[in-house]
């Protein structure tokens, strides 16, 4: 979103081949830094004063940002639990149930809060664009070290229901739990899909079902009505900020949830228009496509100010 208007250098632990690939494609230079805790002084090292630096990760604490500030850099977090004191000149969060009162923070330190602030994959960005849904097609992803134990469950729950879907599951299975599946026609396991794959797959299908992550919010995007849920403490202020703005079926903790619960769930959101209907209408009025200029105001304001 800001690469148009700022030369962007990205700097990374032991960066993955997708990493590489990702950052190769976008930003103008990128360096690996060392996968142990030197890369803390050899980040600072590198810093002129005269940059606007972005972190992105737990384990950024107030002393650090210090450190940055004092090299004379403007600084800005990106943050979703709100757990330390932040001296930056600007704080993102793009979960909706946090507010300002919930942060520690110095006099001059600007809160971006809220879904206005999204940061989606580009292809999200422009909304939910032509829509050719399937009646019959649920996507499922649900993710992290909870997938099989909890998909197991409850696919072998939609097994036993009578409704007239297919099961589209999107990420990385194990073979023993797709196997479980094979000779069934309603599942499907896509694998991993990349951004334009996973778009057009929301697109598609009616329903879906996502933890509280960029998912949701890619998925509400696509104006794609859905179940969702926590599944680590860091999604639980995105959660609570969908389930307060009603704009997602909220069903808690998915580590702890009864899988024919889930089932029900589903397909009953697949079955009530008027709920579906109710969810895009909170959609519509929760997330639009101007994202990409806020960020690009955001940190022009900041640079020339």
């Amino acid at each position: 979103m800001l690469k148009e208007d700022f030369p962007m250098v990205f700097f990374t632990t032991s960066p993955s081949e997708f990493q590489v690939r990702e950052m190769s494609a976008i930003v103008d230079q990128w360096y690996p830094l060392a996968g142990d805790n030197s890369h803390f002084d050899e980040f600072l090292g590198r810093l002129q004063g005269d940059e606007v630096v972005i972190l992105d990760n737990y384990f950024f604490d107030t002393e650090y940002q210090r450190k940055i500030r004092g090299k004379g850099c403007l600084l800005v977090c990106i943050d979703d639990l709100a757990d330390r004191h932040f001296v930056a000149d600007a704080v993102i969060n793009h979960a909706g149930g946090i507010r300002p009162e919930d942060y520690s923070c110095e006099a001059y330190t600007r809160l971006f809060l809220g879904m206005k602030y999204a940061m989606l994959r580009s292809v999200f960005r422009g909304g939910a664009g032509a829509l050719d849904r399937k009646s019959d097609q649920v996507l499922i992803s649900l993710g992290g070290s909870i997938q099989d134990d909890l998909l197991f469950r409850l696919l072998n729950a939609l097994a036993d229901t009578s409704a007239a879907l297919r099961y589209h599951v999107a990420g990385i299975v194990s073979e023993e739990l797709a196997a479980s599946f094979r000779n069934d026609h309603r599942f499907e396991f896509l694998g991993r899909l990349d951004s334009l794959a996973m778009h057009e797959e929301m697109a598609r299908s009616a329903v879906g079902l996502f933890p509280a992550s960029t998912l949701a919010l890619e998925a509400i995007s696509s104006r794609l009505p859905s179940i969702v849920g926590y599944t680590a403490v860091n999604q639980k202020y995105l959660y609570k900020g969908l389930m307060e703005g009603r704009v997602v079926s909220a069903m808690g903790d998915l580590r702890e949830i009864d899988a024919d619960e889930l089932a029900r769930a589903l397909v009953f959101l697949w079955q009530d228009g008027w709920a579906r209907q109710r969810l895009e209408e909170a959609m519509n009025q929760a997330m639009d496509t101007e994202t990409p200029g806020r960020f690009r105001d955001l940190f022009k304001t900041l640079v020339h100010e």
